[in-house]
């Protein structure tokens, strides 16, 4: 049972590696947006597009590498309730 644990956190670490690298290209491709539409005057729909669909994917993809201890991995355990609890939420 260890083995399968320790080759699902192998996946689990190689796709967040892979999403980051998904994220940067998004970066890039939104600046090459910006400076198309803001300087060149061009505009183009495909990279927009893109950029979604990166987006979507990266959404996707990560929210099982969310339970990390970087991250929400603790709100999504306890619920809003309990991060309430603890203080880690103002409430409005």
């Amino acid at each position: 049972m260890n083995r399968v644990a320790a080759g699902l956190d192998k996946i689990s670490n190689a796709l967040g590696q892979w999403i980051g690298w998904l994220i940067f290209i998004m970066m890039l491709t939104t600046a090459v947006i910006v400076v198309m539409r803001y300087f060149l005057n061009l505009g183009s729909i495909p990279l927009q597009e893109t950029v979604l669909y990166l987006h979507g994917t990266a959404l996707m993809l990560g929210m099982g590498y969310g339970g990390s201890p970087w991250g929400m991995g603790d709100v999504s355990k306890k619920g809003m309730a309990g991060a309430r609890e603890e203080g880690d939420v103002s409430e409005k």
